[in-house]
């Protein structure tokens, strides 16, 4: 399948994903409207972009700069977080797929969403992981390539661009990637792809779009406070609600500051918080 025929068999099913996140909210605020707009409008804005260089180092100890591996091998870069359902499932097919291309010019990185390490090695562990993964300890990277949900999978083809931009569960490998992937892997082994120093050449004159603007974070009353400070942060880190700066934070803060807290105790309103986060593939 061609890639311009893939891109417009995405859009058509991400019509109806779309709608259905939509129908689990029944009265969808503009806010979540906005979000899943953007999500959908991402890939169109990202596919054909050089992808920005960066470093990352891994858990295995070693570095990994992308520079390095653009015109040798295809890179396919999976954004995750341990407290994400669909990232959890999707890592089984992922690790088939690499397993499928060992031995090819084909390399897939997970790339943690700035947890504790512990957290990260023992989700790799326990899982297991079947592929090198690193953590965006700041959040760098996530903002480098537009990346505010998970999971995030973007594969970069032997030109140094982004041929794949996928947000949402992979459930079928072969049908996210193989098009790609098998085109790409001709023209490497052709000697085709793009030099490190045309890359890097080339970068320089690489737009990107422009992220959007950082919510400002929402204002708290006293009991509302309170109970921030009392409830873990969804996102799955060891801080709580109340010092936690994540966007899963901001989104719940900013819910909770919207709602009536007269007349329930701190553990009804911590569970709606929970459920709501839970319903958007936060946990």
């Amino acid at each position: 399948m061609k890639p311009s025929h893939l891109r417009l068999v995405i859009v058509l099913l991400g019509v109806p994903v779309i709608g259905f996140h939509l129908a689990l909210k029944q009265h969808p605020d503009a806010a979540a409207v906005g979000e899943l707009r953007n999500a959908f409008k991402r890939p169109g804005e990202w596919q054909g972009k050089l992808a920005p260089d960066f470093e990352l180092d891994m858990l295995d100890g070693s570095r990994f700069k992308l520079a390095d591996h653009i015109g040798r091998e295809v890179v396919v870069l999976n954004f995750f977080a341990t407290w994400c359902g669909p990232c959890k499932a999707e890592m089984p097919e992922l690790g088939r797929f690499q397993a499928q291309r060992q031995g090819q010019p084909f390399l897939l990185i997970g790339i943690d969403a700035e947890e504790k390490l512990e957290l990260v090695q023992a989700f790799v562990r326990d899982l297991p992981v079947a592929f090198p993964v690193g953590i965006d300890a700041t959040g760098f990277l996530q903002k480098s390539f537009g990346v505010d949900s998970y999971p995030t999978t973007i594969l970069i083809g032997s030109d140094g661009r982004i041929q794949l931009y996928q947000s949402g569960v992979i459930m079928n490998a072969d049908v996210a990637f193989a098009s790609f992937v098998d085109s790409n892997l001709e023209r490497i082994r052709g000697g085709q792809g793009l030099s490190k120093d045309a890359y890097v050449a080339a970068l320089k004159s690489e737009r990107y779009p422009t992220p959007a603007g950082k919510a400002d974070e929402p204002k708290l009353g006293v009991r509302a406070r309170q109970i921030a400070a009392g409830m873990d942060c969804p996102c799955g880190c060891s801080d709580t609600l109340q010092k936690c700066a994540c966007n899963t934070a901001r989104k719940a803060k900013a819910k909770l500051a919207s709602l009536p807290l007269e007349g329930r105790d701190d553990a009804d309103v911590k569970r709606e918080l929970n459920r709501e986060f839970c319903m958007k593939g936060m946990q």
